[in-house]
């Protein structure tokens, strides 16, 4: 079965809902200078949103706050791009503390 194409992500309110059989992301964060810059991630989708992992002093979270622009596209454990690249909108991110990560 082919994956959602992301030209018809718009006809669902999830706007994820096309990189759900994939396991890898590749975001792209952009520097000040406007350089991208490519990570591949793992990634969670559940109820719309879009769940990554990483340390707060992380290279790619001090870009996100400078510049809240990314890209993602489905690739595999390697960055190799399985899929198109697409700029989510709307553009909403947030950081999660590890205790609301943690079940009670």
């Amino acid at each position: 079965m082919a994956p959602e194409s992301p030209e018809k992500q718009g006809e669902t309110d999830d706007p994820f809902a096309y990189l759900s059989p994939y396991e890898f992301v590749l975001l792209t964060t952009f520097r000040k200078s406007g350089v991208g810059v490519p990570t591949a991630m793992w990634f969670a989708h559940e109820q719309g949103k879009l769940y990554m992992v990483t340390g707060r002093p992380t290279g790619k979270i001090k870009r996100i706050r400078n510049n809240g622009r990314v890209l993602l596209a489905p690739c595999d454990l390697m960055g190799n791009l399985l899929g198109p690249q697409i700029e989510p909108l709307p553009t909403n991110y947030r950081l999660l503390s590890t205790c609301m990560l943690m079940p009670s």
